[in-house]
């Protein structure tokens, strides 16, 4: 079968209603962190494999769309934003004053063992704030974090809380190997319970395995702390003082934002093996997907001989102009066709590149297919250039 007019799995071509509604969802989040104080960079479509995996493996190598350059060392399309940011923070930018705010607008990709639908390609925006561990550093996530759901128009979203040292201490006390470690966490990223209480069968009974099993129903709000206390503590007191804290960021939250925006979900996990502490996901109606997705991740920059601690999130602009064009498809702005013959062309022209105006050049021969022209097009009117007159006239 020949593949010249197909696009690979799990990627596609974006049209004009997706295309124009992602420009300006991502504008209004631009525009947003900018206003916060948040500067933008960019980092490579292309990194060195060793970026995401040199002191510790960030991401799963198969989820990784891998290449070799020129002189056979092994690169990787990005599949994060969040990492190549501290690689260029610790590298280029560790002289300057703390806290650095930085945002980026990039496309990320990754493989998906199943796709079910997920698309490899994303479209993401987002924020890091380097430098800080203080609370206000948290807080400003938060806010900003809900006022980046609520910029995109849509009324209808939750950011849901947990905190990464939840699932990490039930894995310690398990005392399994990494490689279960993983699977464990990517049955609670994907939701997959079943997979999780099959990976979980042959550790049999005890409060360590329930404690797993519970972590599905430990969803709501300030109420299940509680329950979360009487069930995970005795498998871990670890877990306690982890509890301690999630309270006060949801208190913090609620406080932020409007309480019934806000929930917690102690199954948490992340595909992004970074995370160090408060992680959160934000959720519209009508998208099955987290479209917001962010946390703490004190470590990372360590990793790049720059230990400073940081917490970010990144929005997917994709899956939000996707709900929205669902909701009402994006209008096209209205326009006129400019029309000129041969020999008005250059004129026409020169004149059009000084006007604020939304003019399209007919490419009509005579003023008889004018008129078909632009009920085609669905243009508003007709701008006819000739000899130097302009006239103007609705379709």
């Amino acid at each position: 079968m020949k593949m010249a007019g197909l696009t690979p799995e799990g990627s596609g071509d974006v049209l004009m209603p997706q295309a124009a509604r992602e420009y300006r969802v991502a504008g209004d989040l631009r525009r947003l962190f900018g206003r916060y104080g948040y500067e933008e960079v960019r980092t490579p479509g292309i990194e060195y494999y060793d970026v995401f995996t040199d002191k510790k493996r960030y991401f799963a190598q198969e989820n990784m769309v891998k290449s070799i350059d020129r002189h056979g060392r092994l690169t990787v399309v990005r599949p994060d934003a969040t990492v190549p940011i501290a690689r260029l923070v610790a590298s280029k930018l560790s002289g300057k004053a703390l806290p650095l705010r930085l945002f980026y607008d990039e496309m990320i990709f990754r493989n998906s063992s199943t796709l079910q639908g997920f698309s490899n390609e994303m479209h993401q925006c987002g924020v890091e704030l380097l430098g800080s561990r203080a609370y206000k550093a948290d807080a400003e996530m938060i806010a900003l974090s809900c006022a980046a759901l609520k910029a995109t128009g849509l009324t209808s979203y939750r950011l849901e809380l947990s905190h990464v040292g939840v699932v990490e201490a039930l894995i310690r006390a398990l005392e399994v190997d990494e490689d279960l470690a993983d699977q464990i966490r990517t049955s609670l990223e994907e939701k997959n319970f079943s997979r999780l209480k099959d990976l979980l069968a042959p550790y049999g009974e005890g409060p360590v395995v329930d404690a797993f099993l519970a972590l599905p129903g430990l969803f709501g709000d300030y109420a299940i702390l509680e329950k979360a206390r009487a069930v995970l503590v005795p498998a871990s007191p670890e877990v306690e003082p982890i509890l301690d804290e999630l309270a006060r960021r949801y208190d913090l939250a609620q406080s932020l934002c409007r309480e019934d925006h806000i929930m917690l979900d102690l199954s948490l996990a992340n595909q992004a093996d970074y995370y160090t502490g408060l992680v959160f996901r934000g959720y519209v109606g009508g998208s099955g997907e987290a479209v917001l997705s962010g946390g703490r991740y004190d470590s990372l920059l360590e990793t790049f001989n720059y230990p400073i601690p940081a917490i970010g999130f990144g929005v997917r602009v994709d899956l939000i102009a996707r709900v929205l064009n669902r909701r009402r498809r994006p209008e096209i702005a209205p326009f006129y066709l400019l029309y000129a013959a041969a020999d008005d062309l250059p004129a026409a022209l020169s004149w059009r590149a000084d006007r604020s105006d939304r003019l399209v050049l007919a490419m009509s021969e005579t003023t008889e297919d004018l008129k078909e022209e632009a009920a085609r097009l669905g243009a508003q009117g007709i701008v006819a250039f000739e000899d130097g007159d302009i006239h103007w006239w609705e379709v």
